[in-house]
Order: C-alpha cells, then sequence, then structure tokens
C-alpha cells in the first residue's frame, strides 16, 4: 500500500464493510420481516429437493473450527519451513484473534438463531455474526493477503472470498443463520483482516 491511492481504496473498502457489518446488525434478525421470509423460503426450497441439506451440510463443513485450524496449521508450518517467522506470527494473531473477536460480538449483541428442530447441523453459539461465514473470510483473506505470493495474491483473494460466500449460503439454507447474521460475518471478516494487514505490514516488511 505504497500509494496513496491504494490506501484509500483500501481504508474505503474497511469502512464499507464496517458500515454493513453495523447495518446487518441493526436491522437484522428475527424482528427482520425479510429475514425471517428468506429462512422460511429457504426451508422450503430443503424440503423440495432432496438431498439439498445433505450437500449444503458438506459445504458448511469447510467453514468450521476444525477444518480452518486445519488450513491454518498447515500454512503456519509452510511459513515456518521458509523462516518467515513475521508473517506467521501476524497470521496467527489475525486469525484466532478475529476467532475471539467473533465470540464476544456474539454474547454482546445476544441475537437468537432461527428456530428449527431439530437443527440439521449442530450449533454451540448466538446467532450474530455468522461465525463460519466470519471466520472462512478471515482465514482464507489473511492467507492470500500475507501468505501468498504477490504474483497470485489476486487469484487468491477471490478464491478466499468464493470460498466465505459458498460457506456463508449454506447457513441460512440450512436455517442455523439469518441472512443478516452471514452478511455480517462476511463484513466483519473482511474489515478484521484488512485492519489486521494494515497495522502489521511494517513489521512484516521492515525495509518497505
Amino acid at each position: 500500500m505504497s500509494q496513496s491511492p491504494e490506501r484509500l481504496l483500501w481504508w474505503a473498502v474497511v469502512g464499507a464493510a464496517l458500515l454493513l457489518f453495523v447495518m446487518a446488525g441493526l436491522v437484522g434478525g428475527p424482528d427482520n420481516l425479510r429475514d425471517v421470509a428468506a429462512i422460511h423460503s429457504l426451508a422450503a426450497e430443503r424440503a423440495a429437493h432432496i438431498g439439498l441439506t445433505g450437500r449444503a451440510i458438506v459445504i458448511t463443513h469447510l467453514g468450521g473450527a476444525s477444518m480452518l485450524i486445519a488450513i491454518l496449521f498447515a500454512a503456519i508450518a509452510w511459513l515456518a519451513y521458509l523462516r518467515r517467522w513475521r508473517p506467521a506470527i501476524s497470521l496467527v494473531a489475525i486469525v484466532f484473534g478475529g476467532r475471539i473477536a467473533v465470540e464476544l460480538l456474539k454474547l454482546a449483541i445476544q441475537r437468537p438463531r432461527p428456530f428449527f428442530s431439530p437443527y440439521p447441523v449442530e450449533i454451540a453459539s448466538l446467532s450474530f455474526p455468522s461465525g463460519h461465514a466470519a471466520n472462512t473470510m478471515i482465514t482464507f483473506l489473511a492467507l492470500a493477503l500475507i501468505v501468498a505470493p504477490a504474483k497470485g495474491r489476486a487469484i487468491a483473494i477471490a478464491a478466499a472470498a468464493a470460498t466465505s460466500v459458498m460457506v456463508g449460503v449454506t447457513r441460512p439454507l440450512l436455517g442455523v443463520h439469518w441472512p443478516s447474521d452471514v452478511a455480517g460475518g462476511w463484513a466483519f471478516g473482511v474489515s478484521w483482516v484488512m485492519v489486521g494487514v494494515a497495522l502489521s505490514r511494517r513489521w512484516i516488511n521492515p525495509a518497505k
């Protein structure tokens, strides 16, 4: 981010993501008619298409803690092999810090999940923001910005976004999150990683 226009664009994206996060937190959830209608519509789609739930469960597991942490540790091992200690430490701080922040936000906001009995997948926390959406975005976007080589960074960012979107859309489809939870999760993930990378960039590359 050596050029001013790039810095401005970077922080404009952060600002837009934070605004989306706040809006999703304020207007979404069980009192939002669009969120409620979307959940019922998606439940009808699942009922009408046998096998859709199973496919969604397979995809949603890509955003689970065990999968994301395994991918993170593989990246850390690679950075350690290359003796890139500062990027490795920054990656750990951003990803695990983001995971903790998501859980604290859930506790602070206290939004209930959509009610289904039984849920098609296990749940263990409150609804906003979606942990699967946020943590998938945090993990893969951090990998793209910190680990991916500069020449392939644009492709890595696109892949990170696509993976997070793919995982995120399964959450309301499975009835475990409101759509606004997922939008808020994506927005928080983007802003968290971009701020974290901006703050750690000079430490990672002290010569720049």
